[in-house]
Parts: structure tokens; sequence; C-alpha cells
């Protein structure tokens, strides 16, 4: 009885390991351009998570530079424009 048990463990795991081996390359070649495809879609998902998270970033820093900006006081001042020497040499 004992020796039976063994014997059917022994034929069992003799038909998985032939199956396995058999049946592995038909599931690789099959897998193979489902898991590229996988690939290329999570690829695309985290670079343009990547941009959103940027722009979100970037948002918030224009914002927080443009609040400042409102806070700052506003001095009006008049330019006045000089000649540069050099240049009116050059004409004459």
């Amino acid at each position: 009885m004992i020796v039976q048990r063994y014997v059917q463990r022994a034929v069992v795991g003799s038909v998985v390991v032939i199956a396995s081996t058999a049946l592995f390359p038909l599931v690789r070649h099959t897998f193979r351009p489902l898991v590229k495809e996988f690939s290329k879609e999570m690829n695309y998902f985290l670079v343009t998570t990547k941009e959103r998270m940027e722009d979100i970033v970037a948002d918030v820093k224009y914002e927080r530079m443009k609040k400042q900006l409102d806070h700052l006081d506003v001095i009006d001042c008049e330019v006045i424009e000089v000649e540069d020497e050099l240049y009116s040499r050059k004409g004459e």
C-alpha cells in the first residue's frame, strides 16, 4: 500500500514534468506578446502620470509666485532713455 502510493506519486510527478516541458514553449510563445503589450501600456501609463504630476507641480509653483508678486508693493517710476556716446560718434 505504501509502495503503491510512492509509485503513484512518482508516475504523477513524471507526467507533470513531461507535460510541463512540452507545454512551456507553447505557453511562453503565447504569453510573450501579451507581456510585451502590457509592458508598453504600463510604460505609457507611467510616463503620462509623470507628465501630469510635473504639470500640477508647475501650476502650483506658478500660483505661489503669482501670489507673492501680487503682495509686493509696486513702485511707479519713469524710464529715461539716454543715448550712449559711442553710438552717437559712429554716426558722425
